[in-house]
């Protein structure tokens, strides 16, 4: 008996020891290695005859040419009457020209290695086309044709009707969808930016002549810029795209920059009851406001430091330490000249109020007491090491460069990363934070809420601690007010 003892004591004493030191570890993690050096290739710019901004980006390492056209049009510029016009056109561009049809499209793709993609933000369109790199001539060829020869058929149109409203439409019982679109729609209300948020219901008001006059207004050389980064020379580049696009005509544009949308001044909860789910999702953010790169530079050590990953403060905080998470992680999405901070976790559906109130504390701590330079540092090295790892990824390389040209970010995000990152302190995080809007944010909550019930303790709770709560349908549209 006497021996049990002692030998459950040991492996006790020993697993103790094994979980602090882990325990130490996350909380901290050893001393950063040396930098690597990125070495990163110049984005060599022109702008040819029909005033089609081109910018290549010698990657010797790739085997692929990916290929970006930037349409300085997005979701935003989309009819008030028609939202989703802009993404419903951007998808259109596969489905055929006067010269090929949608499938004879896709066997042009195969035969040279493509992928082919879109992707719609409020101010800009991206159209991407990857191929290996011999076939550049057939690649821009097929990006001419798509620009230049789209046909819009009435038959291609109903097909993607039906199937983007059936695709939108499932996603009703995928909360982190729901979440994350009533947030935006809220933080963008009253601003052209909502359109980017447009449910199913929009799509089947679209019709030919819409998509047409979209494309004929918006997708020309003089609102364009195409990116290609690979294995090309920019000669080569340059003597090729002019060949393939130098009939692409321009059009006389008249619109003006949109200003950012203005951060949400008074914290505001809205519900979406969902009760087919067991647990409950919650996103928690704010408009933020980037004045200078180094404001952005500013954001990204924050983020770090309160929740980009499993060591941040709430992770730790509601995963490991109250055992109210899943997850819970923060992020920054980047639009043009602003962003949007934002925190997202699912919960158990009993700690939905102690949840929030934790997060919000966590903000409320960093706003008033200066996170210590030993925590900073880490998350500096953090974002250092992590840079050079995530641009070996030809996805997320392309990506930054679209990024740099889309918002006009220069060498300070690009170039100059390391050294933005570096002059980062404890006194510039909390100079920004301090001031910021991250405390009044709209708190969206995707749960089954049981709202046919005449009492509801978890609503009261809300109700008592917020003083009122937002009810809206999984489109994101306000059904009523609780108070």
């Amino acid at each position: 008996m006497k021996r049990g003892l002692i030998y459950l004591l040991t492996v006790f004493l020993i697993s103790f020891s094994f979980l602090n030191a882990q325990e130490r570890f996350r909380r901290f993690p050893p001393s950063p290695q040396p930098l690597v050096d990125l070495n990163l290739p110049e984005i060599r710019s022109h702008e040819l005859a029909n005033s089609l901004r081109l910018s290549v980006v010698q990657n010797t390492q790739s085997p692929d040419i990916h290929l970006q056209l930037i349409i300085f049009a997005g979701e935003s510029h989309s009819p008030d009457d028609l939202p989703g016009l802009a993404t419903f056109t951007a998808h259109m561009l596969s489905k055929g020209t006067s010269i090929f049809s949608s499938s004879e499209f896709e066997d042009i793709l195969a035969s040279i290695g493509g992928r082919f993609a879109v992707s719609v933000f409020p101010e800009h369109t991206i159209i991407s086309i990857s191929f290996l790199k011999e076939f550049l001539d057939e690649g821009l060829d097929v990006l001419g044709k798509l620009v230049k020869n789209p046909s819009f058929n009435q038959k291609e149109i109903a097909k993607l009707k039906t199937s983007l409203y059936h695709s939108m439409a499932g996603k009703r019982f995928d909360p982190d969808f729901v979440s994350r679109r009533l947030m935006l729609r809220i933080l963008f209300q009253d601003h052209p930016h909502q359109k980017i948020t447009f449910n199913e219901n929009g799509i089947k008001n679209i019709k030919h002549d819409n998509i047409r006059k979209y494309f004929q207004t918006f997708y020309r050389p003089n609102n364009s810029h195409l990116i290609l980064i690979g294995g090309i020379d920019f000669q080569t580049a340059s003597r090729v795209v002019s060949r393939h696009l130098n009939t692409w005509r321009k059009n006389n544009l008249k619109y003006s920059p949109l200003s950012p949308p203005k951060p949400v001044k008074r914290l505001k909860i809205c519900l979406v009851d969902m009760p087919q789910i067991d647990d409950t999702t919650i996103f928690i953010g704010n408009v933020i406001a980037l004045n200078t790169p180094e404001d952005y530079f500013s954001y990204s050590v924050f983020n770090r430091v309160i929740g980009s990953t499993p060591n941040s403060r709430i992770f730790m905080n509601l995963r490991e330490t109250k055992g109210y998470a899943y997850y819970a992680f923060s992020q920054i999405d980047l639009f043009n000249k602003f962003g949007v901070f934002f925190i997202r976790a699912k919960v158990r559906s009993d700690v939905v109020l102690r949840s929030i109130e934790e997060v919000l504390r966590e903000i409320d701590h960093v706003m008033k007491v200066k996170i210590p330079s030993q925590e900073i540092e880490q998350a500096k090295f953090y974002l250092l090491g992590n840079f050079p790892i995530k641009l070996a990824g030809s996805r997320f390389f392309s990506t930054k460069v679209s990024e740099i040209i889309a918002f006009d970010l220069g060498e300070a995000h690009w170039a100059n990363y390391y050294e933005n990152i570096m002059q980062i302190d404890s006194n510039k995080v909390f100079e920004l934070i301090k001031d910021s809007s991250i405390l009044t944010p709209a708190i969206v909550i995707v749960t089954n809420a049981n709202l046919s019930a005449e009492e509801n303790p978890f609503i009261d709770e809300l109700i008592e601690k917020f003083g009122e709560v937002e009810v809206y349908n999984y489109k994101g549209m306000l059904q009523y007010t609780l108070k």
